[in-house]
């Protein structure tokens, strides 16, 4: 079981490849005994261990090249056919029966043969055919048929299952290149162990491999010859040439003796080209043909093809007025190459040579964007100069004009860092007033606002003696409109233009007092710290009797009617009363 799959798969693998094998192998080299073996026609021999191909190349426009194939005829070998008509290569063509040649044939411009094979021929100037219509045939003047077709405009043809084409047989060919010059003509050798021949698919690859662009198999097996100068240079598989109806040959020339070039598809001045310096020209006007009318070199010259259109820029003249491109229909977007492109008079402008690097301040386009210095690359820190240096929008912004000086409490940053009143420069002694003026972050401590308040006037003491959250309010300590300061002295006055009247003890005697009666003169004279209490008469009319009622809690100044028992009291105003009575009955 393994052996038979290693079989079948050395099988697979061998039909995959050979058409690929014959390819290649039909553009190996030639032998040794290969070259050119006249004008215009190179012989080629290649082999290999299993094979013997045989090739003729012909030029057709080679000077002395002529193909030519036999009258009708009963039959002959391929060598006798070349010696009986001159011919310098030959090779065997058309299928055949006891009738004769199967197929479409013609010698010199005369028909034989019957229709339904595949004809290939020439014209009288040596121009290729391959087609099967009258139209066709009647242009050829040499021509022979074969079966099936190989290759037709360079398309491989596909092929059938039955063994002719599917097994190796000696086989004859015939193609032509694209351009119908060259011809070419294939013998295959076969059914012998080094010479094992091809089928007709791997003959179409050995002819698609040499440069065919059409082909057609003509009759093989026993029948493959070909003939150079008279010999035999295959070996025909009966052992012997066989007797056909129809083979193709070629005149030629051994050498080629150059003549003036003519008009004839020939190369006659063995130059390798055909009819060339328009020796086929006869003069004529010049006409929109793709062809030199005029014979002068130049074809469809002087706008004789143009129709007038809208000039592009496509180097013609679209517009006919003899000029290319004109107008400017050419101009595109300025680029970098020492021209005026977008056709402005200017070469290289706006920045187009311009090598983008990364913007800096310069005063110059960097980066090739057409802006000079953007993207704030010229900013610096700020500095004190009227300008925003670092482009923010602002300028000398963060107290950057700011000098410093001690920090004050006057809602300025005075010390230039940024903060207004730190540091505590605006806490004072705590007092209560509900709020935290010592700055410890803490309201009204130590005591500083009474438990229990009893309120009274207001006075200018530093003291909320009203009660109210206040200290000194209302002005109580503003100075008295025409006040003039003074030191403060025991006499009932605001001396001191304090808003207060005898503070700080004034009236009190000092230690070295010595007590005596008390009288009516201004001072302490008993050392107790009263002045005049007990007074019944005032030796000076200009003391007011009402700076004895001053005090609100009618005990703080001396001489107040408190300090005295109320009968004293009564006998007081009575006596003020009489003395009073006295002086109004003296005036009358």
């Amino acid at each position: 079981m393994r052996a038979s799959f290693r079989v079948i798969f050395f099988l697979f693998c061998f039909l995959w490849t050979f058409p690929v094998y014959a390819e290649s192998l039909c553009a190996n080299s030639c032998a040794s005994d290969s070259g050119t073996v006249y004008h215009g026609i190179e012989y080629c021999h290649i082999q290999d261990s299993t094979h013997q191909i045989f090739i003729l190349k012909v030029d057709l426009q080679a000077k002395g090249i002529k193909p030519f194939v036999n009258p009708k005829e009963k039959g002959m070998t391929t060598s006798k056919f070349a010696s009986k008509y001159g011919v310098q290569v030959a090779i065997n063509t058309a299928f055949f029966n006891g009738s004769g040649a199967l197929g479409f044939q013609k010698s010199n411009g005369t028909v034989y043969g019957t229709d339904g094979y595949h004809a290939i021929g020439f014209d009288q100037n040596n121009k290729y055919y391959q087609g099967d219509t009258d139209a066709i045939h009647d242009l050829m003047y040499n021509a022979t048929s074969g079966s099936p077709v190989l290759i037709k405009d360079g398309v491989k043809q596909s092929f059938s299952s039955d063994s002719f084409q599917t097994s190796k047989h000696p086989r004859t060919a015939v193609g032509a290149d694209k351009t119908g010059r060259y011809f070419y003509m294939v013998v295959v050798d076969g059914r012998r162990t080094k010479r094992q021949g091809m089928s007709t698919s791997t003959l179409a690859d050995c002819l698609i491999a040499l440069g065919a662009y059409n082909g057609v198999n003509m009759d093989g097996g026993g029948s493959s010859t070909m003939v150079v100068g008279g010999k035999v240079k295959n070996s025909p598989s009966d052992g012997s040439e066989r007797s056909v109806r129809t083979h193709l040959g070629f005149f030629a020339d051994k050498t080629c003796t150059p003549e003036p070039e003519k008009c004839n598809n020939i190369d006659d001045d063995c130059d390798g080209q055909v009819d060339e310096d328009n020796v086929c020209c006869v003069p004529e006007t010049e006409v929109c043909d793709g062809k030199d009318n005029d014979c002068d070199g130049q074809v469809d010259e002087d706008n004789v093809c143009c129709k007038p259109e809208t000039e592009v820029c496509d180097g013609k003249d679209n517009d006919c007025d003899g000029q290319i491109d004109e107008d400017n229909v050419c101009c595109k977007p300025e680029v970098c190459d020492g021209k005026d492109n977008d056709c402005d008079g200017e070469v290289d402008e706006d920045n187009v040579c311009c090598t983008p690097e990364p913007e800096i301040c310069d005063q110059k386009d960097n980066d090739c964007d057409g802006e000079i210095d953007e993207d704030n690359v010229c900013c610096v820190p700020e500095v004190c100069d009227g300008k925003d240096n670092d482009c923010d929008g602002q300028i000398d912004e963060d107290n950057i004009c700011c000098e410093p000086e001690p920090e004050i409490c006057d809602q300025k940053d005075n010390d230039c860092d940024g903060e207004i009143d730190e540091d505590d420069v605006c806490c004072v002694p705590e007092i209560c007033d509900g709020k935290d003026n010592d700055c410890d972050g803490e309201i009204d401590e130590d005591g500083i606002c009474p438990e229990e308040c009893e309120p009274f006037e207001e006075i200018c003491d530093q003291k909320d003696n009203d009660c109210d959250g206040e200290v000194d309010e209302d002005d109580v300590c503003n100075v008295p409109e025409g006040c003039k300061p003074s030191e403060e002295i025991c006499d009932q006055k605001d001396n001191d233009c304090d808003g207060l009247v005898d503070e700080e003890d004034v009236c009190r005697e000092p230690e070295s007092c010595v007590p005596s009666e008390e009288i009516c003169d201004g001072k302490d004279n008993d050392c107790d710290g009263k002045i005049d209490e007990g007074c019944t008469d005032s030796k000076d009319d200009s003391v007011d009797a009402d700076v004895y009622l001053k005090s609100p809690d009618c005990s703080s100044h001396p001489g107040h009617p408190a300090d005295k028992p109320l009968s004293a009291v009564i006998i007081m105003l009575i006596l003020a009363g009489l003395f009073t009575l006295r002086r109004n009955r003296s005036k009358l």
